[in-house]
């Protein structure tokens, strides 16, 4: 009903659709963060100030793992004040939003983490599995929130299971 009430955001919609499957996901985001930008202008002209190609691509770049959440939002709002001045892949650049997903380096990271907590190691064997949220702390901490968080629970699990 939210979507098709208005005949840009419908529009927009099937726009986003054309290039992305995901149809509940493009309605989350028209309902929630599309209406919240639209909610917060002043002005009748309700317009849509982003490009369905732009907001296809931060879903399939939020999809692929490349964006957290927040880096997704964080793109969403970048790009509906970009002007279209810059590209997706700029503005990721320049707000540092990429996730870091090079196994290798999280492997490093993560075996450091552990190594050097070895009562939190214990703690987790012995069946605490809170302290498991204290080494994904930790991890994220060292990457500066950049690095995936399904990779890094992977590689957790991985040394703390050993």
């Amino acid at each position: 009903e939210l979507i098709s009430k208005e005949k840009n955001i419908s529009k927009f919609f099937f726009d986003v659709a054309k290039g992305y499957k995901n149809y509940k996901k493009i309605s989350n985001w028209i309902t929630s963060e599309i209406y919240k930008k639209l909610n917060e202008e002043i002005s009748e002209d309700r317009h849509i100030n982003i490009s369905a190609k732009d907001f296809t691509l931060l879903l399939k770049k939020y999809d692929e793992g490349s964006l957290s959440q927040a880096g997704a939002r964080t793109l969403f709002d970048a790009l509906w004040n970009n002007g279209k001045c810059e590209t997706v892949d700029e503005i990721i650049e320049r707000l540092n939003l990429k996730l870091e997903s090079n196994d290798d380096e999280l492997d490093k990271i993560i075996k450091k983490i552990v190594k050097d907590n070895p009562k939190a190691k214990a703690d987790y064997k012995s069946g605490n599995q809170k302290v498991f949220s204290f080494f994904v702390g930790q991890t994220m901490k060292a990457t500066r929130g950049q690095a995936n968080a399904v990779k890094v629970n992977e590689i957790i699990k991985k040394y703390l299971e050993d």
